[in-house]
């Protein structure tokens, strides 16, 4: 039976940038995706590339990470963010700055445009658990996957209302053997050592709080996974302190991304394979 490989990409906010230039060594090795499944900002990467999968078009990816910047994506209006604090609306950051970077670089606009095939996870609010996006228009898909709670509002989408996928899949890696996979290679955005500093401020804390949590989910979706099915996990850099809103480092993320991943693609080649 032919395998089927998936490359899954999790989420991290700005430090997204990373899975380009992973992206760029796995294409310059010469491995090519038959699915595709993100969530998060990984979406955004997998519904991006799944346009052009190649060294070009992740260069391409590369530069729209350069063109990022947080007062696009994330900008605070004061009016906005009391009526949030206030608990008179469910977000803190309207989503139209994320929505015109998505519309601006994404050549694609339904699910159906895609060259390779791609999955989108995002999560139900009200039962807590994932749910894989694969039809029609891939904006509302987008926008419902990268909505992170109480700072993008949710996103009602075919009856169901929606946040970001990392709160249920963070590493979507049972949804891709779900949609066939046998092959797994996972694109992180962060290395283990991030959390090496203590986080400032009270947004700070939430996000490391969240991340602890999903660490746990992610091992244990790991362990579920079937004994045949092969995972290979990219190593990503350490980032230290860095925010998830900070996208001041995006050329160093992208270098140490392809360089990181080149490390381990050599490796990977030259290593012996078991017969068959």
């Amino acid at each position: 039976m032919a395998r089927v490989r998936a490359f899954v990409f999790t989420g991290g906010g700005a430090l997204g940038a990373t899975q380009a230039g992973m992206l760029q060594a796995l294409f310059a090795h010469g491995l090519q995706p038959d699915v595709l499944v993100g969530t998060s900002v990984g979406a955004l990467n997998a519904a991006y590339i799944s346009s052009n999968p190649s060294i070009a078009g992740a260069e391409a990816l590369a530069g729209v990470w350069r063109r990022a910047s947080r007062s696009l994506i994330f900008p605070v209006r004061p009016r906005v963010l009391l009526l949030g604090v206030a608990g008179r609306r469910d977000h803190l950051i309207e989503a139209d700055g994320l929505e015109r970077w998505i519309t601006g670089n994404l050549a694609c606009r339904r699910f159906d445009q895609a060259r390779v095939p791609v999955h989108v996870v995002a999560t139900d609010l009200a039962s807590g658990n994932p749910v894989v996006l694969s039809e029609g228009e891939l904006l509302p898909a987008l926008l419902a996957s990268t909505a992170l709670p109480g700072i993008f509002p949710p996103v009602r989408h075919h009856g169901r209302l929606l946040v970001d996928g990392g709160t249920s899949a963070d590493v979507p890696v049972l949804q891709a053997e779900q949609l066939g996979a046998t092959d797994i290679w996972v694109l992180p955005t962060s290395g283990p050592e991030r959390d090496a500093e203590e986080p400032k401020g009270a947004f700070e804390v939430l996000l490391r709080s969240i991340g602890i949590v999903l660490g746990h989910v992610t091992r244990d979706h790991l362990a579920q996974l079937d004994p045949e099915t092969a995972v290979h996990v990219l190593p990503a850099p350490a980032v230290g302190d860095l925010s998830i809103l900070d996208f001041r480092r995006t050329e160093e993320l992208v270098r140490e991304g392809r360089r990181l991943a080149d490390e381990y693609l050599h490796a990977w080649s030259s290593a012996p394979r078991p017969p068959g």
